[in-house]
C-alpha cells in the first residue's frame, strides 16, 4: 500500500512540475530571422491580416456583413437596438477599428511540413538551405512577460479554431449579450457619455447625443469581434496545429497612433524576450558549423551559447532540391 501511495505521490509531483514549467510551443523561423531575435532579444508581433492566409481574420466580417444585411432585409421583428447595429455594420462596411498583432506557433515539434513552410518558401525571404531553426518556447514564462506589455488593452493566448462554421453562432452570441447589456443600461436614469461625441446633422440644424445604453454595448461588442477573429482560420491549414499570441490596441488610442510601421505601412510590435523563455533551439536539418560560426562570432542580448540545442531529425535525411 506504501508502495502505491509513493508511487501515486511521485507521479503527482511529477505532473506539477511539468505544470509549473508550463507547456512548450514551438516557432519557426530562418536563420537570419533568428540572428535578430537573439540580437535583439525580442518577438514581432505582426498585424495577423499579413499572413499568407487570404481569408485571416477578415472571413469574421465578411459573416458579419452577411448578417447584417440579411437581419435588416427579412427579419420584420428584430429588436430595435440590434437593428441599430445591424445598420452601423450594413451601412459602414464595419471593419476593424484596432490593430491586431500576432506571433504564431505551433504544437508541432521538428515538422517537415513546418520547416518548408515558414524557415525556406518566404515570399520576401527565399532560404537556399534548411538552416532555419525550431524555438521551442515556455508557454508560462512567456505569457507572463505578454502580460507585462503595457499600451494593449487586450492581450490573448489560445489555439486557432479551423474551419467557419461556428462562426455565426459566435456572432449570434455576442450579438445577444450586446442586447442584454443595452437592456440593462436603459434602465440607468443617466444616460451621459463622452467616448462617443454627438453626431451633428447639419442640413437639419441638428445634435444627435448617444446614449450610455448604446454606445457602452456597442463597443464592448465590436471588441469582442475584433479580439476573436484573428483565432478563425480555414480548415485548409489544420495541419499546422497554430497557437497564436495576440497583442490589440484600438488604432485612434495614443499608443495606437504610436505604434511602429513597416515599410509597406503594416503595424508591428517588438516583444522584449529572454533565454528563459527558450527552452530549446531545434537546429535545422542543414544547419551546419558555418551557421554555428555565424551566430557565435555576433554580439547578442540572448547569448546562443547558453542555450540548448539538439538537430533535426531531418538532419543528413533531407536536402533543398
Amino acid at each position: 500500500m506504501l508502495i502505491i501511495l509513493g508511487y501515486c505521490a511521485t507521479m503527482l509531483l511529477s505532473l506539477l512540475r511539468r505544470y509549473c514549467m508550463g507547456e512548450r510551443m514551438y516557432y519557426y523561423t530562418d536563420f537570419n530571422t533568428f540572428k535578430l531575435i537573439l540580437q535583439n532579444g525580442t518577438l514581432r508581433f505582426k498585424e495577423s491580416t499579413c499572413s499568407n492566409d487570404k481569408l485571416d481574420t477578415v472571413k469574421l466580417y465578411q459573416n458579419l456583413l452577411e448578417m447584417a444585411e440579411c437581419e435588416i432585409e427579412k427579419n420584420c421583428n428584430l429588436e430595435i437596438e440590434k437593428k441599430a447595429f445591424f445598420d452601423i455594420v450594413k451601412y459602414n462596411k464595419y471593419e476593424s477599428s484596432r490593430y491586431n498583432l500576432v506571433v504564431c506557433f505551433t504544437e508541432k515539434k521538428d515538422s517537415r511540413l513546418l520547416w518548408d513552410a515558414y524557415t525556406m518558401h518566404r515570399k520576401d525571404r527565399q532560404a537556399s538551405k534548411y538552416n532555419g531553426v525550431c524555438i521551442e518556447f515556455n508557454k508560462k514564462h512567456f505569457v507572463d512577460l505578454l502580460n507585462l506589455v503595457k499600451g494593449f488593452d487586450i492581450k490573448c493566448y489560445q489555439k486557432v479554431a479551423y474551419g467557419f462554421q461556428h462562426i455565426d453562432a459566435l456572432i449570434e452570441k455576442y450579438v445577444q449579450e450586446y442586447s442584454e447589456e443595452f437592456k440593462k443600461l436603459s434602465n440607468d436614469a443617466d444616460q451621459k457619455q463622452s467616448i462617443v461625441k454627438p453626431i451633428i446633422v447639419k442640413e437639419l440644424n441638428l445634435k444627435v447625443d448617444l446614449k450610455k445604453c448604446f454606445v457602452f454595448p456597442v463597443l464592448n461588442l465590436l471588441k469582442k469581434i475584433d479580439s476573436t477573429a484573428p483565432y478563425f482560420k480555414h480548415e485548409f491549414w489544420h495541419e499546422e496545429k497554430e497557437i497564436r499570441a495576440l497583442l490589440s490596441t484600438n488604432k485612434d488610442s495614443d499608443f495606437g497612433k504610436t505604434i511602429n510601421k513597416c515599410q509597406d505601412g503594416s503595424a508591428y510590435f517588438d516583444l522584449t524576450i529572454d533565454k528563459e523563455c527558450i527552452s530549446k533551439v531545434i537546429l535545422g536539418p542543414e544547419f551546419g558549423d558555418d551557421e554555428m560560426k555565424e551566430i557565435e562570432s555576433i554580439e547578442c542580448k540572448i547569448p546562443f551559447k547558453e542555450l540548448s540545442t539538439e538537430p533535426s531529425l531531418g538532419t543528413d535525411v533531407i536536402t533543398n532540391r
